[in-house]
């Protein structure tokens, strides 16, 4: 068996661009584990389609969630605000 990670469905995109519009028109903020959750799932969709290509886009596209992902996880674990 491969080790590499099955390529992005359509249904993947579509839970997260959901998931994203769900914090958008969300009446209160994200507790920080609903946050890190969401950004996980952001920077490993990302990262995924970053590993089947050569465009240099997606790869610092990836590369900015895995950040932000990184940010939101100091935050969380310091007790610091967003």
């Amino acid at each position: 068996m491969s080790d590499r990670r099955s390529r992005v469905t359509i249904r993947e995109i579509r839970d997260l661009l959901q998931m994203i519009r769900d914090r958008h028109n969300a009446a209160k903020p994200l507790s920080p584990a609903e946050e890190v959750a969401l950004l996980r799932r952001k920077a490993e969709v990302l990262s995924r389609i970053a590993a089947d290509s050569d465009d240099l886009a997606a790869h610092e596209a990836a590369r900015e969630a895995c950040a932000e992902l990184g940010a939101a996880i100091k935050r969380h674990l310091s007790g610091g605000a967003a």
